[in-house]
């Protein structure tokens, strides 16, 4: 488009937008688009985005420090990836991101997520656009708003918090209503535990209504002076244990974390347990922790990692974040937003954190296992049948989950995506034009563990592919799905199938002289129906 600077991002890629202007943006797959204002050392800017080159591939948006986009490409756009609002490409937040979805998306059916991080971030839906685009909304909190330009008789807003099979749920639904009570609009909201007239709809300026609520914001303790967030204890204040004793807090340790340098992050991001996940009002709100950090349930210590189950408790990919741990005079069990968890257990890894004295451990894992298992204050148990049951009462609060047998297969090679036909629930054919980069395959996944209680199987699995075909001039040509080449978004072989991680990548030097890609799946898999899964960077 005349005029507008296009940023380019190739594959796996960062663009960096810091100035005011008119943009198109050409992203290949599992690209980042930074988007990032002066904070309050200058004024804020805005980035039109006109264009959307990429359009169709997976790529992550951040908005953050005082940066707000006006996304209103004029090409045809059906769907949207991740937008960051508050946090930088880095994992730095900030606040302060604002997202305008414009009038000429008309077109757009889904947003994959929004995210919000800190304070003052904002999200602006044009007139005429779907409120369901709001549907993936995550962290809305103090000081965020949602403006609404298209809605302009709301003056009430009534949430219904969600209820799974035992009592409340996270997150739920916004209702807008008009003067005479009739409901003109409605937001899901993916998390979050809100009283029913905790929302306040208030006309704006540009003709419609912008929408608020006010949250409380940090993890809080139950002290002798009442809950009180973490980051404000200090030694000698009195923390409540479980059956109501005393005891002073010795110690309160913080680390910031850089997960971009730690060689298994998946051992440092955090998990996010949200509000009634355990059972109602436990928590009372969404609570992060880290993965090894144990939480008190049937009288054992239970990583909170052993819980997750891919809906009310999940790991949340960050780049960077703080964790605070408080050390009592004797190991004990505490109330963090009301769920019993462990107060800090020295063994000997007091290195993790920043205030421990001597030298900062780079790559830290939390926790000595072995230690805390012989010497907590209850048994430590990550699986066993105790588990097990534990994992089948949380997953039972959700309610039954609705499954897909459409692996929704998206095949993308030079910033393009490439036709596929369904040849039958277990065949599909790629067309391949001249393609000089990699092959990369999308699709839902799985993981069993987050399925079944008593599954081990912690592997996102995607296609579970038993055959590779390419039809060249010459023929048939099998792609042996053992081979080493196969390495990018592939698990191990096994028997006579293999699967993906849900974004897989065929090299483009294993498919020269082909006209077509015959893809033999080994089984029908069903996926989550309600999660409409893609590998993220970021």
């Amino acid at each position: 488009m005349s005029g507008a600077t296009i940023v380019t991002i190739g594959l796996l890629g960062a663009g960096q937008i810091s100035t005011s202007g008119t943009y198109e943006l050409d992203v290949s797959a599992i690209g980042t688009v930074n988007i990032e204002g002066p904070g309050t050392s200058g004024p804020p800017i805005t980035a039109a985005v006109v264009g959307l080159l990429g359009a169709g591939t997976a790529f992550t948006t951040d908005i953050s420090n005082g940066a707000s986009e006006f996304l209103n490409p004029s090409v045809g756009v059906t769907a949207l990836e991740t937008y960051n609002l508050g946090e930088d490409s880095n994992g730095s937040i900030s606040g302060n991101g604002t997202l305008e979805l414009g009038s000429q998306l008309l077109g757009v059916t889904l947003i994959q997520t929004i995210n919000l991080f800190g304070a003052n971030d904002k999200v602006i839906l044009d007139p005429g656009l779907n409120l369901s685009l709001l549907d993936s909304i995550n962290n809305f909190a103090p000081s965020d708003t949602i403006e609404l330009k298209g809605i302009s008789t709301a003056t009430q807003a009534v949430f219904t918090q969600n209820q799974g099979l035992l009592g409340p749920a996270a997150g739920g639904t916004i209702a807008l209503e008009n003067a005479t009570g009739s409901v003109v609009g409605d937001i899901v909201l993916a998390n979050g535990t809100f009283s029913p007239n905790e929302f306040m709809v208030t006309p704006d300026a540009n003709g419609g209504v912008d929408l608020t609520v006010c949250f409380l914001e940090g993890t809080q303790i139950q002290t002798s002076a009442g809950p009180r967030a973490i980051e404000d204890l200090q030694e000698g204040d009195l923390a409540v244990t479980k059956g109501g004793s005393l005891q002073p807090i010795k110690w309160v340790g913080r680390r910031r974390i850089n997960a971009q340098r730690h060689a298994a992050p998946e051992t440092v991001w955090p998990i996010r347990i949200a509000a009634s996940a355990i059972a109602d009002g436990v928590p009372c709100r969404d609570l992060f922790i880290s993965p090894d950090h144990a939480i008190y349930l049937d009288g054992l210590l239970v990583p909170a990692k052993a819980l997750i189950n891919g809906r009310s408790i999940v790991q949340v990919r960050r780049s960077h974040f703080n964790y605070y741990h408080i050390e009592l005079a004797q190991h004990a069990v505490i109330y963090a937003e009301s769920l019993t968890v462990e107060s800090y257990l020295d063994t000997g890894n007091r290195g993790f954190f920043e205030n421990g004295g001597g030298a900062v451990a780079l790559h830290p894992n939390g926790h000595a296992q072995s230690f805390r298992e012989t010497q907590g204050c209850a048994p430590f148990a990550e699986r066993g049948p105790t588990v097990s049951a534990i994992r089948s009462r949380v997953i039972a609060r959700l309610g039954l989950r609705g499954v897909t047998y459409d692996c929704h297969l998206r095949v993308f090679s030079d910033r393009r995506t490439l036709p596929v036909q369904t040849i039958s629930a277990a065949c599909y054919e790629v067309i391949l034009p001249e393609i000089s980069n990699d092959l990369l395959l999308f699709s839902r996944v799985v993981v069993p563990a987050e399925w079944t209680a008593d599954s081990s199987d912690w592997r996102k699995l995607g296609l579970d592919i038993a055959a590779l075909e390419l039809i060249t001039e010459r023929g048939a040509i099998p792609i042996p799905i053992d081979s080493a080449d196969l390495c990018f978004g592939w698990h191990n072989h096994e028997d006579d199938h293999r699967w993906t991680d849900g974004c897989a990548a065929i090299p483009a030097e294993l498919l020269a002289g082909a006209s077509r890609l015959v893809i033999h799946l080994n089984s029908v898999v069903a996926y989550p129906a309600e999660l409409d899964q893609q590998v993220k960077v970021g």
